[in-house]
């Protein structure tokens, strides 16, 4: 007779086990740590929209990072005076420090058919 209960191959308390890694971090030109969310510790559709404010047309990248890092580590990250090329090249190496942990969200729908 066959096995009627499938094998459970991963459970809801496996997932605490998995490798966290750490959230992303800024060091400004006065050595102020400009901590990014710790995507591991939010919902995630939370975390979701995080990549979709990022990737957005419609969000500026001010916009993101202004709801994204907290009052005080924005501050920070404003001392810099960074120009806009600047905040690209971060905000690049943001987006890159979580797709290489989350993988590449694709380019939604405009690979749509």
């Amino acid at each position: 007779m066959a096995n009627d209960k499938p094998v459970t191959h991963f459970s809801f308390a496996d997932l605490d086990n998995e490798v966290k890694p750490e959230p992303f971090v800024y060091t400004t030109k006065a050595s102020k740590r400009v901590v990014f969310p710790d995507l591991y510790d939010k919902e995630f559709e939370e975390a979701e929209r995080f990549f979709k404010d990022f990737q957005s047309a419609e969000m500026s990248n001010t916009a993101a990072l202004r709801k994204w890092l907290d009052e005080k580590d924005y501050e920070n990250l404003r001392a810099d005076r960074l120009t806009l090329r600047q905040v690209e090249v971060l905000v690049q190496r943001v987006q890159a420090h979580y797709e290489g942990t989350f993988g590449n969200t694709g380019e939604g729908s405009a690979s749509a058919n």
